[in-house]
């Protein structure tokens, strides 16, 4: 031992400093025996300091620590030693400790230690959970399908790239680490630079652009991007999509704007021919188009209500269950608040007491930024398929459900034997003679396979809950031709509660599936029309949020960002965007203000632009339900016909002087006229 301590011989007299020390204070003898522990080892340890001194070492270290022995040999060559070693509670629990251990020689001549005991358990928690998060980050940002880079947001340089993007870009990683985003994005190194700045700061995260790939060949990527810290270093993440394809679809579909027209006739021809009822709606409920069915519908019940919701107000309905619907439940105000309805069933009792069963099919109609526009109901009279089905309840489950009508099949599935029964009239929906299917799985090679998982999911999770299943998908017809079936079912148990056959009906909504994706492309083209026209358009919410801006308000306001970089901003931000492109701004922005607070219809006011255009300004104030729902602005430019009417007035003023001229010329010629004729009276006077 080549270095020792000499402590003051008064031991006592640190023994109270020792107590007030906020970390385990031990002395010990050099063979482990403890004699003294201070206030925090006992609180430490969860022992009193009389039974700490009874354990000695070996009590409250784990000696199988490989650590242990290292230190006492550290000890004994140098006299000191420090390190971490894992200890023992009074419970049993063990946890990691630093130590700081000395030796000393006491006033007696003994060589004793004393140790300083910290818990160090956060610490290691920490780290471990540090370590742990790398980890994930690493291993997200090495295997990530989508091409990743992390760059240096002031000088451009990329830091980091996954294989990913060394795929997608055709550089090695050694080669990429090398170069800057400028190399990549063919924007100015100006206009990279600005963009970087805004996803620094959170001004926008998702941008468009044009990057240039190892062979030359340019790319459309969609890029969401952000700042990130990574070893102690702020960096932007930038995630990329290639979209070259989607831009090259979306050229096409412009380029089809006249074949979509005529889609949409066929589609409103094959609408207006469905037995069914069609809604459409507007987002307050106002019925915008009715099929033939709906309006025959309207007729029988002696409603001209232009509310769906209004057409049968005075009627009851109730709900699948039974219960009474309240208006807030009604199918249409939920797909409005964004719910798909499928099948939705309801029973309405008209003020003349009859009663009609109606299954409901509807979804909300969304622009391409998915802001419900409206809604869309196809509405079915199953009434006379309700009375056959309560007329079976009183027989067997099997009887009950093989009595069908229609376009409508019966299937019984034996669960033990996994023997499987179609009715005629279903194996004639699949296009099969009768006797075809045998067993289930039959059923699985005639059914489409993206399908298979999730419905046998949804059904078995069902029946586990003894409910009926109500279910959709898609089968291959005999012809080749595939169909879509909905079916509904149950299943009937044991004593034990084991499921011993399931039974369902199967209906082949092939036509309504098709009718609901030809409404959904159609009405997608549609709202692309209104994106484009020719007057600018601001709808702001009662909130105070920008809601919807098109393409043409950008270009009138002189605004560089796509229209959908102001979905979100407040009225305020945006009225400080737009209002230096007036030419009195102050004044222009007191108006805004007149009218907001004024909030009541504003028609073909006339504004004038900075720029030295005219425009006409109307504000429209929306209401649903009674309350502010938000606020349209439109501006449409006036500035040429303005020209036109000042050449027409000062042709009209022309004119005008012309015609006065003119006037006087007759008159003065009338006056010398009687003139000559009082000159020449004179004359024959004189004559005479």
């Amino acid at each position: 031992m080549s270095i020792k301590t000499q402590l003051d011989p008064t031991v006592e007299g640190y023994k109270s400093i020792f107590n007030n020390s906020m970390d385990a204070v031990l002395l010990t003898h050099l063979d482990g025996t403890i004699f003294y522990a201070n206030a925090a080892a006992e609180e430490l340890f969860g022992y009193t300091q009389n039974e700490i001194c009874k354990l000695g070492r070996s009590g409250i270290v784990d000696t199988t620590d490989p650590n242990l022995v290292a230190m006492l040999d550290e000890r004994t060559r140098y006299g000191r030693s420090r390190g971490e070693l894992t200890f023992i509670k009074k419970d049993g629990s063990k946890f990691p400790g630093e130590i700081s251990t000395n030796v000393f020689i006491d006033k007696n001549g003994i060589m004793d230690t004393f140790m300083i005991i910290r818990d160090i358990s956060r610490r290691k928690n920490a780290e471990k959970s540090l370590k742990e998060s790398e980890e994930r980050y690493h291993s997200l940002f090495k295997n990530n399908h989508a091409s990743m880079l992390l760059i240096e947001p002031n000088t451009g340089r990329i830091v980091d790239a996954n294989p990913a993007a060394s795929s997608f870009y055709g550089y090695s990683h050694e080669d990429l680490v090398k170069m800057n985003i400028e190399n990549i994005n063919n924007l100015p190194d100006y206009d990279v630079h600005s963009e970087m700045q805004k996803s620094k700061t959170f001004q926008k995260n998702n941008f468009l652009f044009r990057h240039t790939l190892a062979n030359g060949e340019i790319r459309d990527v969609d890029v969401y991007s952000g700042p990130i810290t990574v070893g102690g270093k702020n960096l932007l993440y930038s995630i990329i999509h290639d979209i070259t394809h989607r831009r090259q679809m979306e050229n096409e579909m412009k380029d089809s704007l006249d074949e979509s027209l005529r889609v949409q006739d066929e589609l409103i021809t094959l609408i207006e021919n469905i037995v069914d009822e069609v809604w459409f709606t507007d987002t307050q409920g106002n019925i915008i188009l009715a099929n033939a069915a709906a309006r025959k519908f309207q007729k029988e019940i002696k409603s001209e209500a232009l509310s769906l919701n209004k057409l049968i107000a005075k009627s009851e309905i109730y709900d699948t269950n039974g219960s009474l619907r309240v208006k807030d439940g009604s199918p249409l105000l939920r797909v409005l608040n964004g719910e798909i309805l499928t099948n939705y069933d309801e029973t309405v009792i008209f003020p003349n007491g009859e009663k009609q069963y109606r299954q409901v099919s509807s979804a909300p109609i969304k622009k391409e930024y998915n802001k419900i526009m409206g809604a869309v109901a196809v509405v079915r009279d199953i009434t006379i398929q309700k009375k056959i089905e309560e007329s079976l309840r009183v027989s067997e489950e099997k009887l009950r459900l093989a009595q069908t009508r229609g376009e409508v099949g019966v299937w019984d599935w034996n669960v033990v034997t996994n023997d499987l029964h179609f009715t005629p009239e279903l194996e004639q929906l699949y296009g099969l003679s009768p006797g075809t299917i045998k067993t289930y799985d039959d059923w699985r090679e005639l059914t489409h396979p993206d399908d298979i998982e999730k419905i046998e999911f949804e059904r078995d999770n069902q029946i586990a809950q003894h409910k009926p299943f109500d279910l959709e998908f898609r089968i291959f017809h005999h012809s080749g031709e595939m169909k879509w079936l909905s079916t509904r079912g149950g299943a009937t148990y044991d004593d034990n509660g084991q499921v011993k056959r399931v039974l369902g009906i199967n209906t082949d909504i092939t036509n309504r599936k098709k009718v609901e994706e030809i409404l959904q492309t159609t009405l997608l083209r549609f709202y692309k029309i209104l994106s484009s026209m020719s007057a600018s358009v601001l709808l702001v919410t009662a909130d105070n949020k920008v809601e919807f801006v098109n393409q043409e308000f950008c270009d009138y306001f002189h605004l560089n960002e796509e229209p959908d970089y102001f979905i979100g901003y407040t009225s305020l931000n945006m009225t400080r965007v737009i209002k230096s492109a007036y030419r009195n701004p102050e004044e222009a922005l007191l108006r805004i203000n007149d009218i907001v607070n004024n909030y009541k219809p504003v028609h073909g006011e006339e504004v004038l632009m900075r720029d030295g255009k005219s425009c006409l300004r109307d504000f429209v104030p929306l209401f649903i339900d009674g309350k502010p729902y938000g606020r349209l602005w439109l501006h449409l430019d006036i500035t040429e016909r303005k020209k036109t009417e000042e050449k027409l007035h000062e042709s009209n003023t022309k004119l005008i002087k012309e015609v006065n001229d003119h006037q006087q010329t007759e008159l003065r010629l009338k006056d010398l006229v009687n003139k000559l004729k009082h000159s020449n009276k004179e004359l024959e006077q004189f004559a005479y």
